[in-house]
């Protein structure tokens, strides 16, 4: 997920911050499309699968 472990101390805490809101964006991403499928892309970036939905008939 493109996070990394850091050493605890003194001047991390913009690190942690945002180890912190990638994890967050992580799971909402993961609770609003469903765990259908995420795959890890090679810029260490995710994309996220709904559930497939059949096309609608007018």
């Amino acid at each position: 997920m493109g996070l990394t472990s850091c050493s605890s101390g003194k001047g991390n805490d913009a690190h942690n911050s945002a180890n912190y809101q990638k994890l967050k964006d992580f799971y909402e991403q993961a609770e609003k499309y469903g765990p259908a499928d995420i795959k890890s892309l090679e810029n260490g970036r995710y994309r996220f699968y709904g559930e497939m939905q059949g096309a609608r008939l007018v």
